[in-house]
């Protein structure tokens, strides 16, 4: 239970500083090392399972490979948290090669996109359908053939579920209206699910787990981003349904594959069964690294990662009889040398078996920089659906548990494309904005501020404009603590209020509150009927927005 406990620990920190800092980024990975390692900790230290596979750990006194495994967390997560705090102004200028858009894009640009990309996902999957004779040979063929699904015709599944799914909760902020904002919904869902069954021909759930992970929690994302109650609880309803909605298209895939596989072979154990289809074999294959290295494996240095590097490169441009794989699979391959997938070992535990301490420490350093840059990155952008739902991909798909030797390739793959994909999309987006902006330009200025408005944007009743205007600008509210009084300040009586909202001129659609203060003097009280007299004053507190009466409540005192 000792290694169980540091494993937990090392959870707590990186959840810790999530929750302080509202970093989205972190939170992810604190709850992707809770499903990857604390879950399966916990059982296997409790007795509800057994290291999986049962042959490799017949005879294994697993408390010391816990506490190692344990103590190995922990240096990686301080060595993480040291490069997050102070790596800001390096952070800074690394943030903008990430794809999340520093500059607002509008709905149209992003709906003209979800469903061209969309189109090109649904023809590409219907393509790989009528090639090897269904859906189940086309999952056969990208999961346990390998010859398909490797290469950029599964980048547009992945950028229609992005764009789908960014579009459907950008409606409501950025369309004109309920009847706008509900077709532009409808038709980001039907592309969402259209892009979802796309990919699922390849074999990958990764995509669609986020997606619905998104479209699920969006609300309860916004509100831990924002410190708002209740994120707490969406998150955990989230979490469920994420874990049950992975499980079930887990059982789907094997069932498509067929043959032995661990969730068939763990009938009757329901937490293998569950924990295995989230891929928490992560543990079991972990505790085989710190297990058996450097005592029978030596040290691999650099091969792991240089290998995820030419996996970068394309087919074309590698040298001849490279063998380009995963990780996991090369680990997976010590144990079971005709083994063709993979054992997922996790960034900190790559870093051990390819450098020792050492590695570990500098993999913490590396992803704790990256971490820091996408915080920094996602609080900036104007565009925080699309921003969000990037995240989700970095954080998930391109650095899961941080920076690995897979991370390069998996940048290529799936960030590149988003990014490129940005560029002209704010570029497109700007140019409407300048284009719209010069047509205001140009209308006559009768025209463009013919009707008053009230400083939420919103028109004010025909009867009120003028009235509302003239009391904003000339009765300010009471200042009750007499400094006016001792100030020497001007009053005003209600008859020159009326006087001036009468014969003054048409207000203009903008009213500057400061320079309207400085003319009608601080503290002014009119004199007169106490009805109408209060009547003015709550005009006036009505037509100012909150910031101003705050200041001017400060002020005063």
């Amino acid at each position: 239970m000792i290694g169980s406990g540091l494993i937990l620990l090392a959870v707590f920190l990186v959840a810790r500083v999530a929750v302080k800092s509202r970093s989205l980024p972190v939170g992810i990975l604190a709850a992707s090392m809770g499903v990857f390692y604390a879950v399966r900790a916990v059982g296997v230290g409790l007795g509800l399972d057994d290291p999986y596979p049962d042959f490799l750990f017949q005879g294994t006194e697993l408390n010391g490979p816990l506490i190692r495994l344990g103590l190995l967390l922990l240096v990686f997560v301080l060595s993480f948290l040291v490069t997050y705090r102070k790596s800001g102004p390096i952070a800074r200028p690394l943030a903008w090669a990430l794809p999340l858009p520093p500059r607002r894009i509008l709905l149209g640009p992003l709906l003209i996109a979800t469903v061209f990309f969309s189109g090109l996902a649904t023809l590409i999957a219907l393509n790989q359908i009528v090639r090897y004779g269904g859906s189940s040979q086309a999952i056969y063929a990208a999961k346990a053939g390998r010859t398909s699904g490797e290469g950029i015709l599964r980048i547009p599944a992945t950028l229609a579920l992005v764009l789908s799914c960014s579009t459907l909760y950008a409606a409501g902020r950025l369309a004109g209206g309920k009847l706008a904002a509900g077709t532009i919904r409808l038709i980001a869902g039907a592309s969402a699910i259209v892009a979802a069954l796309a990919a699922s021909v390849w074999g990958s759930r990764q995509f669609t787990v986020l997606a619905a992970g998104y479209l699920l929690g969006s609300r309860a994302i916004t509100a831990f981003r924002q410190g708002k109650r209740g994120w707490l609880v969406g998150s955990t309803i989230l979490f469920s349904a994420v874990i049950g909605f992975g499980f079930w298209l887990r059982l789907y895939r094997d069932d498509v594959l067929g043959g032995r596989t661990a969730i068939s072979e763990a009938q009757g154990q329901q937490f293998r069964r569950v924990t295995l289809s989230m891929n928490g074999s992560t543990l079991d294959s972990s505790l085989l690294a710190v297990r058996d290295w450097p005592s029978r494996n030596g040290w691999l240095g650099s091969d792991l990662f240089t290998n995820g590097l030419w996996g970068a490169v394309p087919a074309q441009l590698r040298p001849e009889g490279l063998l380009v794989d995963s990780a996991g699979a090369q680990f997976h391959r010590f144990y079971e040398p005709l083994a063709k997938s993979g054992w997922p070992i996790g960034a900190p535990v790559e870093w051990f078996i390819s450098f020792g301490w050492a590695g570990v420490i500098i993999g913490g350093l590396l992803s704790g920089l990256i971490y820091r840059s996408m915080t920094l990155a996602l609080r900036r952008s104007p565009s925080p659906e699309l921003a969000t739902v990037s995240a989700l991909i970095l954080t998930i798909v391109v650095f899961p548990l941080g920076v690995s030797a897979s991370s390069a390739n998996r940048f290529v793959i799936h960030a590149l494309p988003l990014f490129l994909l940005l560029l002209p999309l704010q570029a497109l987006s700007r140019s409407l904005e300048e284009a719209r902006a010069s047509a205001i330009k140009r209308t006559p200025r009768s025209l463009r501020g013919h009707r008053g408005s009230l400083p939420t944007g919103r028109p004010a009743p025909a009867g009120r404009r003028r009235g509302i205007a003239e009391v904003r600008r000339v009765a300010q509210p009471v200042d009750r603590s007499g400094s006016a009084r001792r100030m020497g300040g001007a009053r005003r009586s209600a008859r020159e209020v009326t006087a001036a909202v009468v014969s003054s001129p048409p207000p203009s659609s903008t009213i500057d509150h400061k320079a309207a203060a400085a003319a009608a003097g601080s503290g002014i009280r009119p004199r007169g009927n106490r009805s109408r007299r209060r009547e003015l004053l709550r005009a006036s507190q009505r037509s100012q927005p909150l910031r101003s009466r705050r200041q001017q409540s400060w002020e005063s005192r």
